[in-house]
Parts: C-alpha cells; structure tokens; sequence
C-alpha cells in the first residue's frame, strides 16, 4: 500500500509551530508572576474546574496541566462577581455566594498574582503541601494516575511535602520529596526516599523553560487522558513552553488565549530498547468564554543502537514513518475541547478527545476517544458535584493497536506504567463520580469505575471499582480523609472463570497553610 503524502500534515505542523513561536515572541497576553505550578490532585485547581463551568471564569485555561497557581488565581480574581460591599447586600445566586468564598479563600494567591509588589518579588515556602497517606490493600486492586507508585498488598505509607522558592519573578524551584513505605512481599527495595518533582523554570518574556522531573497532562479529561497523564512516573524533561496564556497581536486576537508547550525526555534503559527518546508538543486556546480547543502530539524515537539523524528528526516532525523498520518511531496524536454551557437553571460541561495511533491522508487514524460530562452543581443546589466519563481505546478489527508499537516492543509506558490512558489497549473505561459538599468544611464521594481490557481477545477481563470516601477541616489548615473501596475482577489476567475480589482501606492528613 502505498504511503499518503505527508504534506498536508507537514503544513498544518509547520502552521502551529510558527503560531506558538509567534505567542511567545508577542508576550501581549496576561502576564502575572513565574508562581509554581498547582498540583493535579490540589484544592486550587479542582476549585478553579468548578467555577470555570459555572460560568465564573472565562480567561481560564485547563487543558494542559498542571497550570501554573498565578493563571488560576488570575482567572478566579478576574472572574465572577465581587463579595458585597459592607452594608450592602446586592442578590447572590447560591453559585455567585460560593465563588465569593472561593475568592477569600484563595485571596492571597489572587494578589501575587493581580497586585504589583511593592520590593522583589522573592519568597520561601519550605511547607507549601505536606501529606501523609496510608493504604491497605487486601486482594488484587488496581491503582491509577498515581504518579507510577508501586502501590501492592499489604500497607504502604507516604509522607511528602512540596516546598517552593521564587526569585524575583524569573525564577521558581519546586521540590516535593516523598518518604515511601510499600510492602512488597516479592522485593527488598520497599522503601526510600524518591521526588515526585523537582524541576526549576526560568521565564524570558512571555516564554518558560522548565528543567527537571515534572508532570503532564494533556487534554481536558478528568479521569484519563488519551497521550499524557499522570499514570506514569513524572518524566525528567526539558519543557519550553508559554508563560501561561498569551493574546496574540493583531488578527491573530480572534484566537482567544493561546498556550504553547513542547517537551524532551529520555525514557528509561530498563527495557528492550534501552533509553528511547520521547518528545510532545501541544497548542491550546481558550477562544472564547464558552469554549477551549487543544492539539497534541508525542514521538517515541530513537533509543540505544539507534542513532537519531537530522532525517530522523524532519520524519518525527512529519509523521513520515510510523512503523517504519528504517527509522524507528511510534506517534500519537489527538485533538481535543471542552464546551462550557453555563444555564442559569442546570450548568454543565462537555468534553472530549479523539486521537489516533497511525496515519492516514495527511490525519490520523485508527482511532481513541475520551468523552465527558460534569455538572458543577444538580439544579440549584450547591451541594453536588457530578462527573461522568467514558474512554475507548479498542480499534475494531485491528486489536492491540493503541500504546503498542513492533518497533518499541514495551509500549508506550515509563517504568513499566502507561504514560496514557490507564485503562490500556483494547480497553472501555466508563467512570461516574458524585461529589458531596455539606459544609465548606467537608466533602464526601462515592465513585463507581466499570472497565473492560483485551476486548479483542478471546477471553477479556473486566472490572467493577467502587470507591467511597470523607474528607474534612478538623482545625485551622488540617484536613483528614478517609476512603474504603472494593475491586470486583471478572476473569483476572484473562483466565476465565478466575473472578477474585479486592479491598483497599486508606486514610490521610494534609495541611494547608
């Protein structure tokens, strides 16, 4: 079969390309201090997410993460209505009195971001997010976007803390040590001390550069994402990318905020092909307040007794030679968008991404897809959140198309963890999650994930995960949780009629200062 023309892609490439390399050099956008980034599991962003679809924030951008604290709190100061001035009491909607709490909550971020400082803007966190976790697992019970911890039977412990520090406003250290305890009852090496980050970036203008181990997700879903998640350990990268949202000049404004971020990392050297290179790049833009639009793409490329040449590099970029035994590569691609519809009576949020594994006519093909649903509130009441989810990674007639690849014969994972969507090759993945907020000071939730793997194969083992949990401010800046979950498996490691069932009980602590 012949090969399809790789110019199409090729222009619509160069295109982004020369559009990002544009944003930076316009540094026109919203500019606020070089703050660290918020955490993927943070307060701030899941805060920011609600409000984003209330309709309270629309110069928000979420959908490539982790988004730096300044943008959050930008969007948070900028948007929604402002707390009543004393003696007065203008007519609240209840989601308008939450984001005013949301505000005083975060109003010494807001301020970093918004306010001009008066000396350098130059700071210390030493205790920016201390946690402790213990779990106890009990059976077989799967773990996922846990940042590639090697979570088995029997207890396991972690304590960590991120600390920050911020030169002036060019520079921030970020370093988030974690002690682990992991029982493995089939290794000597479980415990130790490792980082879940530490990465240091500079900015220049409206441009970033970021060294260091630091996490990704691309794509606007909550639960997966189809290329970069947070199931994988965090990549050791080196990452250029916008200083947050950038308005491009002239009648390139229309674009709305636009984002740009290429990374380059080198996978690790415990597999076939010893230390390949993996590379991404993305461009996102909030357009309008209704709606965000992102593009990303990943190349897996080289790796020992594979030397990489300027050619290997122009068919990386071209896409030219997926699959191709003479110059070895495995590439995804996918686009994607989230579509904000705040009603008065019921707002909501739809999402989705679609991406493909091959090419085909200048676009990809052989198809994934994620779609979403998520209601920051059910009618009028604040007290529920819903989030409902779906992925599919299974290519009819072609199994085991997606994060496989003949010439990387250990996939598309990162110590042994898919970098992707957990839920794997050939998979479904349908997730629900109802969230309860009582009190400002308390949160319960129930979860239920149904998730089916190898649905191509001859037997396919399937899951049901239900997870409930509390979480609570006990005193000033201390909040404790709680969770117990149940792991039902259908055919375990394809073997049929092996239908086993898993427990996990887990508690925690954190403060936040």
């Amino acid at each position: 079969m012949a090969r399809p023309s790789p110019k199409p892609r090729a222009r619509a490439q160069g295109a982004i390309f020369a559009l990002a390399v544009a944003g930076w050099a316009a540094g026109c956008g919203p500019q606020v201090r070089n703050t660290q980034t918020a955490k993927l599991e943070g307060s701030l962003l899941s805060d920011a997410r609600r409000a984003d679809a209330l309709g309270l924030t629309p110069t928000a951008a979420l959908s490539t993460l982790p988004a730096r604290t300044g943008d959050l709190a930008r969007a948070l100061g900028e948007g929604g209505p402002e707390k009543p001035p004393p003696g007065e009491d203008p007519p609240l909607t209840p989601s308008q009195s939450w984001f005013v709490a949301v505000k005083d909550r975060y109003q010494l971020s807001i301020e970093d971001a918004l306010v001009e400082p008066e000396g350098p803007a130059t700071f210390f966190e030493p205790l920016e997010d201390p946690r402790f976790r213990y779990l106890f697992v009990d059976g077989p019970v799967k773990f996922y976007n846990e940042g590639g911890r090697d979570i088995r039977e029997g207890s396991n412990l972690y304590a960590s803390n991120r600390a920050v520090a911020r030169v002036a406003e060019r520079l921030v250290v970020t370093a988030d040590p974690e002690l682990r305890y992991e029982e493995h009852r089939d290794s000597d090496d479980d415990s130790g001390l490792r980082f879940r980050e530490l990465s240091a970036s500079g900015r220049l203008g409206p441009a970033e550069l970021t060294v260091g181990r630091s996490p990704l997700w691309w794509g606007p879903g909550r639960h997966g994402a189809l290329l970069l998640s947070n199931n994988a350990q965090p990549f050791d990268l080196v990452k250029l990318s916008t200083a947050g949202p950038q308005l491009l000049p002239w009648i390139f404004s229309y674009l709305g905020l636009v984002q740009g971020e290429l990374f380059f990392t080198r996978l690790e050297g415990a597999r076939q092909v010893r230390h390949p290179y993996l590379a991404g790049a993305r461009i996102s833009s909030r357009l309008n307040p209704y709606l965000e639009l992102g593009a990303s793409r990943t190349a897996m490329f080289g790796g020992e007794g594979r030397p990489v040449t300027a050619r290997t590099i122009g068919h990386v970029i071209t896409a030219r030679t997926e699959n191709d035994v003479d110059d070895p590569g495995d590439q995804l691609a996918s686009l994607d968008a989230r579509i904000i519809v705040p009603w008065r009576f019921q707002p909501f949020e739809i999402y989705g991404e679609v991406g493909g594994e091959d090419e085909a006519s200048g676009f990809f093909s052989k198809e994934a897809y994620l779609v979403g649903l998520y209601l920051p509130r059910i009618g009028p009441s604040q007290l529920f959140e819903l989030n409902v989810e779906l992925a599919n990674t299974t290519v009819r007639g072609t199994p085991g198309v997606w994060y496989r690849n003949g010439n990387f014969p250990d996939g598309y994972t990162y110590h042994g963890e898919i970098i992707g969507h957990h839920v794997g090759t050939d998979g479904l993945d349908f997730f629900t999650e109802l969230r309860l907020h009582p009190t400002e000071r308390l949160t319960v939730f129930v979860s239920h994930d149904y998730e089916e793997h190898q649905r191509q194969d001859t037997v396919e083992e399937r899951l049901n995960q239900v997870r409930a949990g509390v979480e609570a401010r006990v005193w000033g800046g201390l909040w404790l949780s709680a969770f117990s979950g149940l792991d039902y498996w259908k055919n375990l490691r394809q073997v049929r009629g092996d239908d086993e069932i898993g427990y996990v009980l887990g508690a925690g602590a954190r403060w936040k200062f």
